[in-house]
């Protein structure tokens, strides 16, 4: 008889959090995108046309709570999209690099 059937976990010991959930201990990411240029205009970094668009409902709304005085025309993910003043300092994913 065989001693007892070792699981992968018990191999390899725990697994490293994936992306989506050490994204969810972050509060927000800057994904790179904003309407900085033309209000309603979302581009990326590179002046490319935002495609695709996954905002909170009520989002954009060109309003961040944190700073009311000033408008949020940059782009931050957490769970999903919201507009956020731009002189905030958030992680980023991913840097295109030239």
């Amino acid at each position: 008889m065989t001693g007892p059937v070792q699981t992968s976990l018990e191999k390899t010991g725990p697994r490293p959090p994936v992306l989506s959930e050490c994204i969810l201990m972050i509060d927000h990411i800057y994904i790179g995108a904003s309407d900085i240029a033309n209000e309603g205009d979302w581009r990326w970094e590179d002046g490319s046309l935002v495609v695709y668009h996954d905002f909170f409902s009520q989002e954009p709304n060109n309003f961040d709570r944190n700073y009311p005085s000033e408008k949020a025309d940059c782009v931050a993910f957490s769970r999903q999209w919201s507009d956020v003043y731009c002189g905030r300092s958030f992680p980023f994913i991913c840097q295109k690099t030239w």
